[in-house]
């Protein structure tokens, strides 16, 4: 019995396939981090985290929220300081991942 329905929902164009499967798509959530250095006053890290969210978006991810980071000259290790990356970080968990 079960194959004679398979084959005629197989058999009937009217039907689809894909509504046999639940699929859902989920979007990746970013969470953007800006840097400005004291070396270049005049850039606006705003600016340019707006044109990175635009393309973020593009892309097809959810931008859940940015920061910005002020400093001297970028950390080798975490890109901004370890400070304000488990700051970030503690955001994140508490805010950004539980849906």
């Amino acid at each position: 019995m079960k194959s004679r329905k398979l084959r005629h929902v197989l058999s009937c164009p009217s039907r689809k396939l894909k509504a046999l499967v639940k699929t859902t798509t989920r979007s990746e959530r970013v969470f953007l981090v800006g840097v400005e250095l004291q070396s270049r006053k005049g850039v606006d890290v705003r600016e340019l985290l707006a044109e990175l969210a635009e393309l973020a978006q593009t892309a097809g991810a959810e931008v859940v929220s940015d920061g910005i980071q002020k400093m001297e000259s970028l950390n080798a290790a975490t890109f901004i300081g370890k400070g304000k990356a488990d700051d970030f970080s503690q955001f994140a968990s508490a805010t950004m991942w539980t849906r």
